[in-house]
């Protein structure tokens, strides 16, 4: 398995150049290339948040408290002021950062549901969905974000089955095919719930139809010698 420093310098390197890609294909303007850099990498680290012991963890409940206390300040502060928003801010950071994240690491465990293949396709789902439904982004803009989510978490589980080869004696880890899944045999109602899911947020997002178009016009009509 990878370690927190491979999964970071390649899901940087992947999204430098799958972002670079999109500019050279005029499908994202410049100032998107970093938010979309930081998205890729952000996939690439989101499988080990059931590490109890890794880096991700910490970093995606920070994420995920920054995001929410922001915006329920933001939504508050013209009802209650300045101040309690601010106390609200406060307060739901707290909560989400340090209050959910342990019942969070005593019900997950590290290659379960969170590590799979569906558990990809779901994330790059919901980034989509909510950058849409909650955020107001068009859709290309909303489906690019989540397939650059996607590609992020792709680039971990990839990096970890390459890891679980023994290049010294050309062997094959107990590890090898944990990472690249469709289910966990460990939580096959947990893999259930996951396609379900998936299922809704095929209801939610928006039809991909106009973003394959023009990712298609694109590409076909791009200079590429």
């Amino acid at each position: 398995m990878a370690n927190f420093h491979t999964h970071f310098v390649g899901a940087s390197i992947v999204g430098i150049a799958a972002n670079s890609l999109l500019l050279g294909l005029n499908i994202s303007p410049i100032n998107h290339i970093i938010p979309g850099i930081m998205l890729v990498v952000l996939g690439g680290i989101l499988p080990d948040i059931d590490s109890d012991h890794s880096d991700s963890i910490k970093i995606i409940f920070d994420i995920m408290a920054v995001l929410a206390a922001t915006t329920a300040s933001l939504l508050f502060m013209p009802k209650l002021g300045l101040l309690i928003s601010i106390g609200i801010f406060i307060a739901l950071f707290l909560c989400v950062r340090f209050g959910s994240i342990i019942p969070f690491r005593n019900l997950t465990s590290h290659r379960g549901i969170f590590h799979s293949i569906p558990m990809a396709i779901l994330s790059a789902l919901a980034v989509c969905a909510l950058q849409y439904r909650l955020a107001g982004g068009n859709i290309t803009s909303s489906w690019i974000s989540g397939s650059l989510v996607l590609i992020g978490f792709i680039t971990h589980l990839i990096l970890d089955e390459v890891h679980s080869v023994n290049l010294a004696n050309i062997s094959l880890k107990k590890s090898f095919g944990t990472a690249l899944c469709f289910y966990s045999k460990n939580n096959i109602l947990g893999s259930l719930i996951l396609y379900m899911l998936i299922v809704i947020l095929i209801f939610i997002v928006p039809s991909p139809l106009s973003t394959w178009n023009i990712m298609h016009n694109s590409i076909a009509g791009a200079k590429w010698y």
